[in-house]
């Protein structure tokens, strides 16, 4: 007796106004239930992740169909810096409700995105800095730190 196995996604985007988002790629038209959350069905693609040898950031894409319901939320999630857990999963293609196996799993912050006529993409860069193993670096703005002084006069 053999078992059938497949592979799929499981998508966390956590954002600033509430708990996130939960998807699955793998079971259409259908709920999956991992780690205690609902994951629904949505059709996305999430290209692996690519290492340089100079230690620069690691990046992955999400894809998804472009539409009207999609493309809202992915500006949303451009412009507010959504941070993304994609978890690559060990599924039974029978039963939704079978605990997956994680095989892998990737956190990125959404840093850019895109569309063409039938997808829309979004970039995930990483979560930390790949050479000093650190959060990256903050810039200084406004919505972090208040006012700003507008003279060059400052002394710190």
């Amino acid at each position: 007796m053999s078992t059938t196995f497949a592979v799929g996604q499981y998508l966390n985007f956590k954002n600033s106004n509430g708990p996130g988002y939960f998807f699955q790629n793998f079971y259409i038209g259908k709920n999956s239930t991992f780690d205690g959350h609902s994951y629904n069905f949505l059709p996305f693609g999430f290209s692996g992740t690519t290492v340089s040898r100079q230690g620069d950031n690691v990046e992955s894409n999400l894809v998804f169909p472009n539409n009207a319901l999609s493309r809202p939320w992915a500006i949303d999630a451009i412009r507010s810096r959504w941070v993304a857990k994609v978890r690559t999963m060990l599924l039974s293609p029978e039963d939704s409700n079978a605990e997956p196996t994680l095989l892998y799993f990737y956190v990125g912050q959404v840093s850019a995105g895109g569309w063409a006529p039938t997808t829309l993409t979004l970039k995930l860069d990483s979560v930390l800095d790949a050479v000093s193993r650190g959060i990256p670096h903050r810039t200084i703005n406004q919505n972090l730190c208040g006012p700003l002084p507008v003279t060059a006069n400052v002394r710190v």
